[in-house]
């Protein structure tokens, strides 16, 4: 597969009569907790979005998708439909979810609203490598915040693209955007997540900035596609 597919949706958009038919999609699990989480539509946004994407891969009902989830709660697909090679991530912020798709490669992804003040202070500043921390105190006070999140997404993406959560530590690793793309560099030493990652980030209209993580053992992802789901 060497297109990545990255699709959005507005929870806030979904009517009422929407809202009902895609809950019908939920498998007794994922219905259970969109109860406990008072039928919060981010929740069913995120989760019927995976589902809409995956079954136009596999060729099935998105009802049909079998999701599980992993000891971090992150979805995966069960392992009869794992087979398929497809890796999926979702993420969510006020006003917008995503899910990125990918074959043959890990791919994690991560959404914010640019209205979202990171304070490059402590604690957060200790989420950032030295390169970084000195960039986003160069940049003029109107950008600083753009520039933090950018960081910060680059960074989420890559830690669920490697499924460790954040026990990562964040400040090992940095990143640099002085290029076509944003570039991974890691410390010396053993690289036991290997080199073959390729980062993509994109705004998504004037509210939301996005980043995707990919690692694939091959040289075939050319591109990401962005795609809008209106249910």
């Amino acid at each position: 597969m060497d297109e990545i597919h990255l699709w959005s949706v507005v929870p806030e958009a979904l009517s009422p009569r929407t809202v009902d038919r895609l809950a019908a999609w939920l498998s007794p699990p994922e219905q259970e907790r969109w109860e406990r989480r008072g039928r919060s539509r981010d929740y069913l946004a995120g989760r019927t979005l995976a589902r809409h994407v995956l079954a136009g891969h596999l060729d099935i009902g998105p009802e049909a998708v079998e999701l599980v989830e992993d000891a971090l709660g992150r979805p995966e697909l069960a392992r009869e439909q794992e087979r398929s090679q497809l890796s999926f991530n979702i993420s969510g912020t006020q006003g917008m979810a995503l899910c990125a798709v990918a074959r043959g490669a890990q791919v994690g992804v991560d959404v914010e609203a640019l209205t979202r003040r990171l304070d490059p202070s402590p604690p957060i500043a200790r989420s950032f490598a030295p390169c970084e921390r000195e960039d986003i105190a160069r940049q003029p006070g109107d950008l600083r915040g753009r520039r933090i999140l950018q960081y910060w997404t680059l960074k989420e993406a890559y830690v669920k693209a490697l499924g460790t959560g954040l026990t990562l530590a964040l400040d090992r690793f940095w990143f640099e955007l002085d290029g076509d793309e944003p570039r991974l560099v890691l410390p010396p030493g053993p690289r036991p997540h290997g080199d073959s990652w390729r980062f993509f980030q994109r705004s998504l209209g004037e509210r939301h900035l996005a980043a995707v993580a990919v690692k694939t053992e091959t040289a075939g992802v050319q591109r990401l596609v962005v795609r809008a789901w209106r249910p």
